[in-house]
């Protein structure tokens, strides 16, 4: 009977054991807590870890973020954390500081057993969290952090402090030059880590927006991702004589903005070929026109949907799968917006020879056609933009006939129009009155409409000549209208009556194509022509509302360099997705991983998309093989708009 005790005895130890066993082994306490294992170190390759540091864990909120857990590191620079399990579904970050350095993670909302805190953890988090850190408090919108999570996730691997997958293989890798930035401004904070008499030097070099300067590490890296344009030469400087992060930059950037390509639509069927223009879905989805088939001058009869962090998307969820198709698709080019119902409404221009009338595609929410080919064609002849006003009336910019075409409540079959006589419209901004500003491709002028109150007619408010040749054009909070030109380095403002015109140049305005405006009222012009450099570039001025802008700067001021914010190549030509060269098997290597843009706008989390429309070789690309290639983000650029 004894031995038939003890033998029940140890199968009750033995439980136990495997039970404890079990529940360390998948980073639970046995009080269901997180038991987070981390360490905080200075590089990656060969790290050495930084004891004494002070390591607190936060939960972003939206007005604040809350401390729910600290400790100190070991020797060896490790620590563990026991987080209670009642704080799921947030987003999490982690600081460690010690003294006036600081370093830090974005862990967001799936926290991981090991965790890795070291500089280049620290660049991704700076840039990618840039437009809701305060000081070191992340707090905002928790669907626009969530976007900022996903793309901080581009940029590192937060569990081994390793430069991500996407940053580190095409169509970044050495195409672009943002692994080697990245490594760059995280051998710069490595040399005040390892040296602390170089922290002060480096504090001095990188002043906030508004001139203050930086008072530690993670102040430094966040300073320079929203104020981009200071101290590049001195930074290389302090970043070569700490070279514990390779590859690093072998030429001054521009500026230390941090941008990303992406290139994958979801399918070798519909590569990008001249993406014109695109709008975010109330998931941050972007749905981008897709001009031409790549490497032809004929039309495509597929869009693509990128996910918020530039992959396609790919139907999880009951959300929409990429490419779509469908619903007489065919050559769209800047014709794309949603309406108050979620519906996608597409523009095609239905150029190269094919179906040369174009029409109107209308989508649901996960890409599905509401009619079939060849779409919706009562008035329309080659659309561009299309947009819908408050009562849900789709204006629509028919370029080819020379008429501003409604659709009432999106019905072609009540459709009114307005000749434009000898304009072919272009692009529209809405104001909150309903209110509709038009650009003309072929001329120079901008006018001001609207429909009568009995809906059955369009009439003309403004007629205003902003000189050069008006395309993409856009509305600030105080309703003043901006608009590019596209044969000119200028861009103009036009005030909200028509009364008054001014004009702006600097910052790399060179001929552009569209301009975008974030939160705080500043400017971005996107370029379709090279700058001095033979690079491409966006500029950025100073906004109405003098939001943000540099110490002393005045309504206009150029806050980008002379050659905007670019992205450089990092020294390798430029590949397609199926990895061929930009010009095909064989073609003329070409290293503009961004190219001619048509569009540019803000997302939830700040960063700044921009579509690749054209090819940068203009003699070849003019009649043979114009499509260009993806879409380029700069993060945590600009200031997202509250909507």
């Amino acid at each position: 009977m004894n031995g038939v005790i003890l033998k029940f005895i140890i199968n009750i130890f033995i439980s136990i054991a495997l039970l404890t066993l079990t529940s360390c082994s998948s980073g639970r306490s046995s009080s269901n807590n997180l038991q987070l294992h981390g360490v905080v170190q200075s590089g990656n390759n060969n790290p050495h870890g930084l004891a004494g540091y002070s390591v607190n864990m936060y939960q972003a909120g939206s007005v604040s973020a809350k401390l729910i857990a600290q400790t100190i590191t070991n020797k060896n620079g490790d620590f563990n954390l026991d987080i209670s399990s009642n704080v799921a579904d947030s987003q999490f970050y982690i600081t460690a500081t010690h003294e006036s350095i600081e370093l830090a993670v974005f862990i967001g909302s799936n926290v991981e057993s090991k965790i890795v805190i070291n500089e280049l953890t620290t660049v991704a988090m700076a840039y990618s969290l840039a437009q809701f850190l305060h000081e070191d408090k992340i707090y905002g919108n928790n669907d626009a952090i969530q976007i900022a999570s996903e793309m901080n996730q581009n940029v590192v691997s937060i569990t081994t402090g390793l430069s991500s997958y996407v940053i580190t293989n095409a169509p970044n890798a050495k195409q672009t030059n943002a692994w080697m930035l990245t490594n760059t401004l995280s051998n710069a904070i490595a040399a005040c880590v390892n040296n602390s008499s170089l922290c002060q030097k480096l504090f001095a070099l990188s002043n906030s927006i508004n001139g203050n300067l930086s008072i530690n590490t993670l102040d430094v890296i966040h300073n320079l991702a929203l104020n981009p344009a200071q101290h590049i030469n001195e930074i290389m400087d302090l970043a070569i004589s700490s070279e514990i992060y390779s590859p690093s930059l072998l030429l001054p950037p521009d500026a230390w903005t941090l941008a990303l390509k992406f290139n994958q639509t979801g399918s070798v069927d519909c590569p990008f070929g001249g993406p014109g223009n695109f709008v975010f879905d109330k998931n941050g989805y972007l749905w981008i026109t897709n001009n031409v088939v790549q490497g032809t001058p004929y039309s495509t009869n597929c869009m693509i949907v990128l996910k918020p962090n530039g992959m396609p998307a790919d139907g999880v969820g009951a959300t929409v799968k990429s490419p779509v198709y469908g619903g007489g698709i065919l050559g769209a080019g800047f014709g794309i917006s949603i309406d108050a119902f979620n519906k996608i409404w597409l523009g095609n221009f239905g150029w190269g020879g094919v179906n040369p009338n174009g029409s109107v595609s209308e989508k649901k929410k996960k890409g599905v056609p509401l009619f079939e080919s060849p779409g919706l064609n009562n008035l329309v002849y080659q659309v561009q933009d299309l947009q819908s006003d408050s009562q849900n009336n789709m204006w629509i910019a028919s370029n080819g006939n020379q008429r501003i075409v409604i659709y009432p409540s999106g019905n072609q079959n009540n459709a009114i129009y307005a000749s434009t006589l000898d304009g072919n419209p272009f692009d529209f901004a809405i104001s909150n009155l309903d209110e509709v500003w038009v650009s003309f491709n072929n001329k120079s002028n901008v006018a001001k409409y609207k429909l009568s109150s009995d809906g059955k007619s369009i009439e003309l408010l403004h007629l205003v000549d902003v000189g050069g040749t008006p395309i993409g054009i856009n509305l600030d909070s105080q309703d003043n209208l901006w608009v590019s030109s596209f044969n000119e380095s200028f861009i103009h403002m036009v005030s909200p009556n028509g009364d008054h015109v001014e004009s702006f140049s600097g910052g790399g305005i060179v001929k552009t194509w569209d301009v975008a405006i974030d939160g705080d009222d500043n400017i971005y012009a996107m370029n379709f022509f090279p700058n001095s450099n033979n690079t491409y570039g966006i500029a950025k001025l100073c906004g109405i509302s003098v939001k943000n802008c540099p110490h002393g700067a005045v309504f206009g001021t150029p806050i980008s360099p002379p050659n905007g914010y670019t992205l450089p190549t990092g020294g390798n030509q430029v590949l397609l997705s199926n990895g061929e060269p930009l010009y095909g098997a064989g073609g003329v290597p070409d290293f503009h991983p961004l190219m001619r843009m048509t569009s540019g706008k803000v997302d939830k989390a700040g960063n700044l998309w921009v579509t690749n429309n054209w090819k940068p070789d203009f003699a070849i690309d003019l009649t043979t093989n114009p499509g260009g290639d993806g879409m380029v983000a700069f993060l945590g650029l600009a200031k997202p708009i509250d909507k």
